[in-house]
């Protein structure tokens, strides 16, 4: 079971651009197995509880034309929670075994970026949202007059200000937002008629264009990143263990243990965001990763847990590209397909290549449908000892199909 609620506000004008997000990240799991064999008969159960409260402000100032410098805070408090028991008898020996045992750990994990560059990435949802309405209604023959750039721009301005507003009922919100869209169309004498058809096609783009995020524009940047990272780790088990002669072994422990580890990562990253028409969209990016890990104390060599870097947190170096195209053949309906490449380099050199294809429609703006399958190809090799290798392939392949319903 998941629960991710998130908040975010992002405000942008010419020179200055801040971005805050706040979001809980929350999961719980339980399993219960039997044991039943020629050897031992038992039986397990397990129980797994994880949240992880993050919070990132980002703020930029553009100080020369498409130059900028960007900074802010990323900040994650996490807490995990684990139960294990165990326990079953030896066919054999006839001999009992238990073990009951409970982890926990408090992590909190502190990164300041700072960041510069050149470039500029727009939303252009809103842009696409307007050419969507005034698309569909040109097919129902219901424009006087094809509307200009500025006058798309005007609408997709009115589109961002009143998508913003904050009203408590939802239902006064969408008569509000509507009336402000039907007097720009007639201001504007866009629309020939104004019945049924001009409404319901203005109220169905209105409802589900934002369900799709487009974006265009490109930037190179540079960014450094000092990481911080606690973390307090709690063990108590009790276990008994018979032994076939003698007394039985039992132990009741508790351990406590607490680590502090410094590091960071610097990046050289380029990304490009091209909408191509109305219903295409490509992202692209390549990035250049090094992390540095900075050991607590001389005996002990740590790797930063930065949640942004999973995939890679163990790696010195490494090399990524992700490019996704994306069709929008409908406001409803979404189709990507995502190629990612990447090297990764330490002690293991990795290399992996990940595609797919996902389907994604909108039953309501509440209820979306989703259908996907994915390809991951992954190939590793160590050097184990002195003059010799070992290399490994592996290949999956993954298929979902569900529904997500989105509160609000």
């Amino acid at each position: 079971m998941n629960l991710n609620p998130r908040f975010s506000v992002y405000k942008s004008n010419k020179r200055f651009i801040s971005n805050t997000v706040l979001s809980l990240r929350s999961d719980a799991r339980y399993s219960k197995s039997n044991s039943n064999n020629d050897f031992f008969k038992g039986n397990n159960e397990q129980t797994d509880f994880r949240v992880i409260l993050y919070l990132e402000e980002t703020f930029r100032v553009y100080y020369f034309r498409k130059l900028f410098f960007e900074t802010g805070l990323k900040s994650n408090l996490g807490y995990r929670y684990s139960d294990n028991k165990n326990e079953g008898t030896n066919l054999e020996t006839g001999l009992n075994s238990y073990y009951d045992g409970t982890y926990s750990s408090f992590y909190p994990i502190e990164s300041v970026p700072i960041v510069t560059g050149i470039g500029r990435v727009y939303e252009s949802t809103d842009a696409r949202m307007a050419m969507y309405i005034v698309e569909d209604l040109q097919k129902k023959g219901l424009i006087n007059q094809q509307p200009n750039g500025e006058t798309l721009k005007e609408i997709s301005r009115l589109i961002t200000k009143i998508k913003n507003n904050r009203v408590f009922d939802s239902r006064l919100k969408k008569i509000y937002e509507l009336s402000m869209i039907d007097s720009l169309f007639q201001e504007n004498d866009i629309v020939n008629k104004i019945d049924a058809a001009y409404f319901t096609t203005v109220y169905d783009n209105w409802l589900y264009a934002f369900t799709q995020s487009r974006k265009n524009g490109w930037e190179i940047k540079i960014n450094y990143t000092p990481s911080f990272n606690q973390i307090f780790h709690k063990q108590a088990y009790t276990s008994y263990q018979e032994v076939e002669g003698g007394q039985p072994a039992a132990s009741d422990v508790v351990e406590t243990s607490q680590r502090s580890d410094i590091g960071g990562y610097l990046s050289l990253n380029t990304n490009y965001h091209l909408p191509i028409g109305n219903r295409w969209q490509v992202d692209a990016e390549a990035e250049l990763v090094y992390i540095g890990k900075y050991p607590a104390n001389e005996n002990e060599y740590v790797v930063m847990e930065d949640p942004e870097f999973i995939g890679v947190r163990d790696a010195e170096l490494a090399a990524l590209v992700n490019v996704n195209i994306g069709y929008f053949p409908t406001s409803r309906t979404q189709i990507t397909t995502p190629i990612r490449l990447g090297i990764i380099s330490d002690n293991v050199a990795r290399k992996y290549f990940y595609t797919g294809l996902r389907v994604d429609y909108y039953l309501s703006p509440y209820i979306r449908v989703s259908a996907q399958y994915s390809y991951n190809y992954i190939y590793t090799e160590q050097n184990i000892f002195e003059g010799g290798n070992l290399r490994s392939k592996r290949q999956s392949n993954y298929v979902f199909f569900g529904f997500k319903y989105i509160l609000f």
